[in-house]
């Protein structure tokens, strides 16, 4: 796929906010002849529900190519996979309606950016099975130097 001129926008929430996708797309830039535009519409706290809100604002002004939609942290409400909170019927009620407006909200989106004839990315949230914790015996090598400058080198050894 040729990227030379396209127009590549990220819309999700603070893990989108935070700018990491964005520092690994131009990694795989650097030093190429092909250069495509690239925007970040993260934005921390935000649900993949409350994106349909602020398209013409943040998205469709731009036109971008492709949208790469990144939600799910939010959407999905980590505190209810909490492994001290008891799993109950109620629980999994709640898992799957905040599971199914998630679902719902990307369909949404899907659709609105066909409209225009956007080609959207859908990444998956993150797997989550306990709160993040840090610890010294887990290591992960920086994928750049790049990286290894901005991200503090505790982020590296969370485990989730």
């Amino acid at each position: 796929m040729k990227l030379e001129g396209l127009t590549v926008n990220f819309l999700g929430d603070s893990i989108t906010n935070q700018g990491y996708y964005l520092y690994n797309l131009r990694s795989a830039f650097q030093g190429k002849e092909e250069k495509c535009h690239v925007f970040n519409r993260g934005v921390a706290g935000n649900r993949a529900i409350m994106a349909q809100h602020i398209l013409e604002d943040e998205i469709f002004w731009i036109n971008p190519d492709y949208v790469v939609v990144c939600f799910g942290v939010n959407d999905l409400g980590i505190w209810l996979y909490d492994k001290f909170v008891p799993v109950t019927d109620e629980l999994l009620a709640k898992r799957k309606a905040r599971d199914d407006e998630y679902l719902h909200a990307n369909e949404i989106l899907i659709d609105k950016f066909n409209e225009r004839g956007i080609k959207t990315i859908i990444m998956s949230p993150y797997a989550v099975d306990e709160l993040l914790a840090e610890s010294d015996a887990i290591y992960t090598e920086p994928d750049n130097n790049e990286k290894e400058d901005l991200i503090k080198q505790s982020f590296y050894k969370r485990k989730t």
